[in-house]
C-alpha cells in the first residue's frame, strides 16, 4: 500500500515549467531563402505567436506542412531554435532588424540563409 501511495504521490507531481522567451517581436514574416550557392530558393513565411504569455514560432513553406520551431530562445536580438527535417535536426538563428529579420537554417552540411520582411505584427522598441 504504501508503494501505491508513493506511485500516487509522483504521477500528481508537478514538474516544473520549462521557461520561455518573452514575446517581443511577434507577426508574420514573409521569407525567401537561398541555398550558399544561390542555386534553390524556397519561400515560405514564419509566424511568431504569443501564446499563453510565451513565444511560439512556426515556419510555412509550399512544399511541407506547418513545421514548429522548437527550443527557442532569444538573445539581444537574435531568435535561435531547432527545426525538424527529413533528415533529422536543423538549427535555426534569425536576427530581428528594423524590417523583418534574417539568418540561416543550417541542416548538417546544408545551409540556407534567409531573409524576412515582415507583414504583420509588432517589434519590441528596445534592444
Amino acid at each position: 500500500m504504501f508503494v501505491t501511495a508513493l506511485l500516487a504521490a509522483s504521477l500528481l507531481t508537478t514538474t516544473p515549467a520549462e521557461s520561455c522567451p518573452t514575446p517581443t517581436n511577434t507577426g508574420t514574416f514573409r521569407f525567401t531563402a537561398l541555398t550558399k550557392d544561390s542555386t534553390n530558393a524556397k519561400i515560405g513565411m514564419i509566424v511568431l505567436e504569443n501564446i499563453e504569455g510565451c513565444l511560439e514560432a512556426t515556419l510555412l513553406t509550399d512544399e511541407a506542412g506547418p513545421a514548429i520551431i522548437d527550443h527557442l530562445a532569444v538573445s539581444d536580438g537574435v531568435l535561435t531554435g531547432s527545426l525538424r527535417v527529413p533528415s533529422g535536426t536543423a538549427k535555426v538563428t534569425l536576427r530581428f532588424t528594423p524590417t523583418g529579420m534574417s539568418g540561416s537554417i543550417r541542416d548538417g552540411k546544408k545551409e540556407w540563409t534567409l531573409a524576412a520582411r515582415r507583414t504583420s505584427g509588432t517589434a519590441s522598441t528596445s534592444r
